[in-house]
């Protein structure tokens, strides 16, 4: 469910450097400060928050608060979690995953945007290369052919981005996974029930 909620998240948002969006009960706000992601969005069970080289989990239901700190740590309620050394590793690659999740979800969506211009662009060179029409030796075949030429180019970029949106979503897999395992093998997140 995490992985959703944080697909959701990413993907449409990375075009600017503060965004917000209401969905259902979904909310999303996005912030770069001077390139360091800081945002948080929210599920039905919790608000998750990204800041201070902190991922922080508020239950919608509770006061409960579980926060993973920059040395993978885990706080619940301000508290201190110990953890084996197999779950310190996965609350480290937690973090890892998320922190990846995030940056590669950025370059996409810039890329994207990218690409988005350069389809406007088309746009725009075809709807003036109508007027070539006029012109003696240039006709609708030469026109398509321009066009296709160009929108080619465009596919090949936005199957490349595709690509990069699929190795994103194996990425969110694996930390959906990850998020059911820490549950699993942590009774504390386990106790709280809305982790």
């Amino acid at each position: 469910m995490i992985k959703f909620y944080l697909l959701l998240f990413l993907f449409p948002f990375y075009l600017c450097t503060g965004a917000e969006i209401e969905e259902d009960c979904d909310e999303i706000t996005l912030n770069f400060n001077d390139g360091i992601y800081m945002g948080e969005f929210s599920t039905d069970n919790f608000n998750l928050d990204i800041e201070d080289d902190e991922i922080i989990f508020k239950s919608n239901e509770t006061r409960d608060v579980v926060v993973m700190t920059k040395d993978c740590g885990l706080l619940i309620n301000n508290e201190s979690i110990d953890l084996n050394g197999y779950q310190t590793d996965m609350v480290c690659e937690y973090r890892e995953l998320m922190y990846g999740i995030v940056d590669e979800a950025k370059d996409l969506g810039l890329a994207g945007a990218k690409v988005g211009l350069k389809g406007a662009a088309i746009g725009l060179t075809a709807a003036a290369s109508v007027v070539k029409l006029l012109l003696p030796g240039y006709d609708e075949e030469d026109l398509e052919r321009d066009i296709e030429f160009k929108t080619e180019k465009l596919e090949l970029e936005a199957e490349k981005l595709e690509k990069k949106g699929e190795e994103i979503e194996v990425m969110g897999d694996h930390l959906d996974d990850l998020h059911d395992e820490l549950k699993d093998s942590i009774p504390e997140l386990k106790e709280l029930g809305w982790f």
